[in-house]
């Protein structure tokens, strides 16, 4: 059996999925059992169903397609984040709407995955999530921090809290598209330490997350733009 890379084996960690296709729901449990640190505690196809089971099942993250027969899977979203709201909830979906994944950004979701994503990339964001971070299209959250950056100018502290040549270079890497597990191999240094870097960075940008440092280090002239740009670890 396969772990989940960045979880501690003892914890596991249960998922509840909510799909009204079974198909889709059995070939999704059957990859997922491939993991040790995953059990699935349940599967629904409707919100109803899957409310009811919540308070029994007790997941730790749910994912929730759209489209449930005609009913909406926001509704069962908002009553999550509303009641219970330390489990992760995830909408997975063909829809890669870009009012809906506004829409689940600004609600609290943890994220919003399309169904046309590879299977790793599907781990990659189960693991960002598990972790208490979120995922997000990264062609979502480029245009959106790109429309954030139009017109800025140069930040004031960066007048007198420059960025240094090792922040420049986790800044170049980040942009480039490498995780900070990869930073830190790369530049023989701990996880931490990258992190700490990254923090000092989007303070001296004026950056809200990973993205906006990435495209306003680009505008300014401190990095090199890689088409497209891709921060994997977006928040």
């Amino acid at each position: 059996m396969q772990q989940l890379e960045y979880i501690h084996r003892s914890k596991l960690i249960h998922i509840l999925i909510v799909d009204d296709h079974a198909l889709f729901r059995r070939c999704l449990v059957d990859f997922l059992n491939n993991y040790d640190n995953i059990k699935i505690v349940g599967e629904a196809s409707s919100p109803n169903f899957a409310a009811s089971m919540i308070g029994e099942k007790k997941p730790d993250l749910v994912l929730i397609d759209l489209d449930l027969g005609g009913e909406n899977g926001f509704e069962l979203a908002e009553l999550i984040l509303n009641q219970y709201p330390h489990i992760a909830t995830v909408i997975l979906t063909a829809s890669e709407n870009e009012v809906n994944m506004q829409r689940a950004l600004e609600m609290g979701a943890s994220g919003y995955l399309s169904k046309h994503v590879e299977p790793e990339d599907f781990i990659v964001c189960l693991q960002k999530i598990i972790n208490g971070e979120k995922a997000f299209s990264n062609n979502f959250l480029y245009k959106q921090a790109k429309g954030n950056v139009r017109g800025i100018n140069h930040p004031d502290q960066l007048m007198t809290n420059p960025i240094t040549n090792r922040e420049q270079q986790i800044l170049q890497k980040v942009t480039s598209g490498l995780m900070d597990k990869q930073i830190a191999v790369e530049l023989s240094i701990s996880v931490s330490t990258v992190k700490n870097h990254l923090k000092n960075i989007r303070k001296k940008l004026g950056a809200a997350n990973r993205v906006q440092a990435c495209l306003i280090g680009v505008h300014l002239g401190l990095v090199k733009e890689r088409s497209p740009i891709i921060c994997n670890e977006s928040f």
